[in-house]
């Protein structure tokens, strides 16, 4: 078992500074080594976000829906539903995730939903600029901690730059982009096997 590191306080310090809790934040808390895994509401809030963006289609939604029902002694409300998600506008199939129940913590989601672009930009399937324009639209829904939308922001940013001002590459940023994305490598095990 891997232990604690050591905190730069004690219970007699002084409180922390803004400044200080940053730092124990960004530079002193070690990253997770382990994922745990998302809950129903956490899956169910990842898919409304992908769903509006468009990376996800209602088909994946009823997939899942199908696999939380088999696993389930008893098919709950909305998962009944939403196992007819693809006959359903996506605005209602929006509403009914929004009505799966549990604990969420929408950090998780947006995460999840990065670990999906990044899979579908190492593919091929989408373009580094569309995913960094999608974890805008992401941020602007608040899932977002305020490091990860700077990034986002001034990676958005240096795309106009380079394509209208000749400010840097295209593919420098392409390249910057990526490795943004790849930052979320460890949430791709979270996305359901149902996309």
């Amino acid at each position: 078992m891997a232990q604690r590191p050591r905190l730069p306080f004690s219970l007699e310090s002084p409180p922390l500074s803004v400044r200080g809790i940053r730092r124990l934040i960004y530079e002193v808390t070690p990253p997770c080594s382990s994922v745990i895994m998302a809950t129903q509401q956490e899956i169910a809030y990842f898919f409304r976000l992908t769903l509006r963006l468009r990376v996800v289609d209602t088909a994946s939604v009823e997939r899942w829906a199908d696999s939380v029902i088999a696993t389930e002694d008893v098919a709950r409300f909305p998962f009944t539903e939403l196992a007819s998600a693809s006959r359903l506008p996506s605005t209602t199939v929006d509403d009914l995730l929004g009505q799966v129940t549990g604990s969420c913590e929408p950090y998780a989601s947006a995460r999840i939903a990065l670990a999906l672009l990044r899979r579908r930009i190492r593919d091929g399937l989408l373009a580094p600029e569309t995913a960094i324009k999608h974890a805008l639209e992401i941020a602007s829904s608040g899932p977002l901690k305020d490091r990860e939308r700077f990034e986002a922001f001034r990676l958005e940013d240096h795309v106009w730059l380079a394509a209208n001002e000749g400010y840097g590459t295209v593919d420098d940023v392409r390249r910057e982009i990526t490795e943004l994305f790849e930052r979320y490598a460890e949430f791709d095990e979270q996305i359901p096997a149902a996309i």
